[in-house]
């Protein structure tokens, strides 16, 4: 029999504002205690306990405001470039899986979310060390800084998003116009 204390959990403030997601397992305490309240279970799962068996919740709320954030910054790695955009090239519009320095670091480019993006091998090899412009390449989407939380929620190792969170998470802003 599968444990379900390690599932994702959907966490919100009092608010109603997305603070993260943290595991089954995590959330427990807080909801004997009744510092959270659960707004979603999962359909007909249960963790057993010494004494019964426990629904699993699926989106839980802080009933009090909270001083703290259940995440942390993340960097334009590779992975998490290919991530925002998506493995969208950002020249041709084709599957990519390099990332580009818009501004090449050989001409002073830095390692900024600004700075980099997705590109194709063909793409990314056509450009070399020219600007897009010099390259005659222009960009088909603006590269920008991600939210946080939503990279934290898209990462392709957890399991899909539940339908419950649709409701709860921001709209996802399309990044080819």
């Amino acid at each position: 029999m599968q444990s379900h204390l390690y599932d994702r959990v959907l966490v919100l403030d009092c608010m109603n504002v997305l603070m993260g997601t943290t595991s089954v397992r995590g959330v427990f305490v807080s909801i004997f205690r009744d510092e959270m309240d659960v707004l979603e279970y999962r359909h007909g799962v249960y963790v057993r306990s010494s004494h019964r068996l426990h629904r699993v919740p699926e989106v839980v709320r802080w009933r009090e405001p909270v001083r703290f954030i259940m995440y942390r910054s993340l960097g334009p790695t590779r992975r998490n470039i290919l991530l925002r955009d998506e493995n969208i090239c950002a020249y041709c519009g084709g599957y990519g899986h390099t990332r580009d320095h818009i501004l090449p670091k050989s001409r002073g480019g830095i390692r900024s979310w600004e700075n980099l993006v997705t590109a194709c091998e063909e793409c990314n090899m056509k450009k070399g060390s020219r600007t897009p412009e010099e390259a005659g390449m222009p960009l088909i989407y603006a590269p920008r800084k991600p939210n946080t939380i939503t990279m934290i929620i898209k990462r392709p190792e957890k399991a899909p998003i539940p339908k419950s969170w649709k409701r709860y998470l921001e709209p996802v802003e399309l990044l080819i116009a």
